[in-house]
């Protein structure tokens, strides 16, 4: 009896499934565009000027950075001939005092160093949105209806590959992207 059952109702699902599959519309056929989506972005014109302004801004934060240093160096080494002089009371301040300013140039360079990082992100980030756009304008106008990254597939006919179109789009609609200095908030 359970058997009856069972055979009648997997009858009644592959009947029912044919049916729906029927009022379904056919799928189109697929039309596949390749990119390689890190190639662009390391050799897109903004990007490529995105690292050129972030590098700027490091030389100018690193020349600071090693004047405060040079600066402590000579503060440690003053401290040192100091420290048969002075009072030990005297000389526990001395050294409190130059431990906080360690400090305090240590949480810069690491504030200089998080402001850089979020500054090229956002910059990375436009150029992202306009790649995104840039593949959904092409993706329409040539009919592709997958764009596939090119790491993810083991092969692909060369034709598919629309990286070099899509680059030359991108230096095209964003050509830069100011990437402002960080404030020392």
């Amino acid at each position: 009896m359970t058997f009856r059952l069972i055979l009648i109702l997997a009858f009644a699902f592959v009947a029912g499934t044919a049916s729906a599959q029927e009022a379904v519309e056919p799928l189109p056929p697929a039309t596949i565009g390749v990119i390689d989506s890190q190639y662009i972005l390391i050799n897109s014109d903004a990007s490529q000027g995105i690292r050129a302004q972030i590098e700027s801004i490091r030389d100018t934060y690193s020349a600071e950075i090693t004047q405060l240093e040079d600066g402590l160096r000579a503060q440690e080494q003053e401290l040192s001939r100091q420290r048969a002089v002075l009072a030990p009371e005297a000389f526990d301040e001395r050294l409190r005092v130059f431990e906080g300013a360690v400090d305090r140039v240590q949480r810069m360079v690491e504030g200089r160093n998080d402001q850089m990082d979020r500054a090229f992100n956002e910059a990375m980030g436009q150029v992202r949105d306009a790649l995104l756009q840039v593949i959904v304008e092409l993706s329409q106008s040539r009919g592709f209806n997958i764009i596939l990254e090119q790491s993810d597939i083991l092969f692909a006919v060369v034709a598919l590959d629309i990286t070099d179109e899509v680059i030359a789009r991108l230096n095209e609609i964003l050509p830069n992207v100011e990437v402002p200095i960080p404030d020392d908030g």
